[in-house]
């Protein structure tokens, strides 16, 4: 003979059954892993509620959230050229325009050359470079291609050539004084200046350039060594003469 239908004890059953497996996800949600190297900033009810460090680090599930940011690591920006092969082919349909604009430059001679350079940096103040900007990563790409920009329209393409390190540092400079200006989050480790050269089309006529101003100095410099030998000599016989 079948037992009676029993409502309370088949609610009491989904109940025991039901209840651990929500303790459990619970407790999974509510514990979460801060790595060393990195911070946790905690929001609640999507305000900023604090920041942890690195451990096993405790929140109040569906109430709070965290996110996890790494402030080691020194993170790299290339301009004008891609050294990661995996970026490359990711970005092939768009990279040969994209690599272009972004080194071809106009010095303040009025010369057309490409500028590849390298920008590092790393996060400093967590919340800052959560809630203060929307992309870290453009913010870093926007201002430093913008002053690197001014810096080269200001310079003749020999003095590009020569002081490219003065050039990097007041780049870092700038760049790091507008990062702080808008409570970026971010420091700056090193900026640097790579290859300089004219545009390809232009490449052999450039080249021929600087082919004729080597000649020239190499003629100058000749015709000094020539006058500093013949010149004190001359007047030294003129003085025996006398």
């Amino acid at each position: 003979k079948r037992p009676p239908f029993s409502p309370d004890l088949n609610a009491r059953k989904i109940f025991l059954f039901v209840v651990p497996i929500l303790v459990a996800i619970l407790l999974f949600k509510a514990f979460y892993q801060v790595q060393p190297g990195e911070k946790g900033v905690v929001l609640m009810l999507g305000k900023y509620s604090k920041t942890t460090s690195s451990g096993l680090n405790f929140l109040i599930p569906f109430v709070e959230k965290v996110i996890i940011v790494d402030i080691e690591t020194i993170r790299k920006e290339e301009f004008g050229f891609r050294s990661n092969a995996s970026a490359r082919n990711a970005e092939a349909a768009r990279s040969t325009r994209t690599l272009d604009t972004e080194s071809l430059m106009l010095t303040g001679d009025r010369n057309v050359i490409n500028l590849n350079w390298v920008v590092q940096y790393k996060v400093n103040k967590p919340t800052d470079f959560i809630f203060n900007i929307r992309d870290g990563r453009a913010a870093v790409r926007d201002l430093s291609e913008m002053v690197i920009r001014r810096l080269v329209g200001n310079r003749d393409f020999d003095y590009l050539l020569q002081e490219r390190e003065e050039i990097a540092f007041e780049a870092l400079k700038e760049i790091q004084e507008k990062l702080n200006f808008y409570k970026s989050g971010v420091d700056l480790v090193t900026v640097q200046l790579q290859d300089v050269t004219p545009p390809t089309p232009v490449r052999p006529s450039f080249n021929e350039v600087n082919e004729a101003d080597q000649d020239r100095t190499r003629l100058v410099n000749e015709a000094q060594r020539v006058y500093n030998e013949q010149i004190p000599k001359a007047k030294g016989e003129a003085k025996k003469v006398l």
